[in-house]
């Protein structure tokens, strides 16, 4: 069914395509342009959940695609900055965060479809939540320390120079180190929760099975004393007198 709010997650979709494109420009304005669709992606992020909530449009598919929409455009965008070779003296420390950032999101995913096969739920709102939003910040940070020239001219001075290359090198630093163990945190949280979950629902299938059977039962029950009454009843209309113990032939 469309919606708005799966509207915006499919055009977060499209973004990614959108980005990498003028990500890799090698016009320089192009790349202020690709931070800007960045920034629009993560707006949107937060604007499909609230519209889905505010105007009751819930759904199945948003669940799973918002999510999915989210992981595809951190790790993308991730593994897009290592590749440009920007991040300079990250790059031993970036490697490795990103990744334990890709194979966590690769393990959430698997985690979560199996969950949505089997009726299992598994939301983790608040932590996958923070998770989300510290690699955004990281991305974000990145993009501005590449096109930190553009950002100096419309800054003053006090905030050009903590916003310079070096400046900016600790925070995306801790970002990256953040967003790695929040998503590494995130999977082992998923996996821990699963098994119980499971067997939750499983037990709830059951008790819902035993119930439906004990009703089955009692409408047979109810059902057979009637069927015996509307037989004797037609065997006196037909003039036939229903078997009395004792009686001779």
């Amino acid at each position: 069914m469309f919606t708005i709010p799966n509207f915006l997650t499919l055009l977060r979709f499209i973004m990614v395509p959108a980005f990498l494109i003028l990500f890799f420009s090698d016009v320089t304005p192009l790349h202020l342009l690709a931070t800007g669709i960045f920034v629009l992606a993560a707006i949107t992020d937060w604007l499909d959940g609230f519209l889905a909530r505010w105007l009751q449009q819930e759904s199945q598919f948003g669940e799973f695609a918002d999510p999915l929409a989210d992981k595809l455009l951190s790790v993308s965008l991730s593994i897009a900055l290592l590749m440009r070779g920007d991040l300079g003296q990250l790059v031993p420390l970036a490697v490795p965060c990103i990744l334990v950032m890709a194979l966590s999101e690769l393990g959430i995913l698997s985690l979560s479809v199996v969950s949505l096969y089997r009726g299992v739920d598994l939301h983790l709102v608040a932590l996958g939540k923070l998770k989300t939003a510290v690699q955004f910040i990281t991305i974000l940070l990145a993009l501005l320390r590449l096109n930190v020239m553009e950002v100096e001219k419309l800054s003053p001075d006090w905030l050009g120079n903590i916003m310079g290359r070096d400046g900016m090198l600790p925070l995306v630093a801790a970002g990256f180190l953040a967003s790695a163990g929040l998503t590494l945190s995130t999977f082992l949280f998923y996996l821990s929760r699963y098994p119980r979950h499971r067997e939750a629902l499983r037990k709830a299938r059951r008790e819902a099975r035993q119930r439906a059977r004990l009703r089955r039962e009692l409408r047979r029950a109810l059902r057979e004393p009637e069927g015996e009454d509307a037989a004797d009843e037609g065997g006196e209309k037909a003039g036939v007198a229903p078997p009395t113990e004792g009686r001779n032939p």
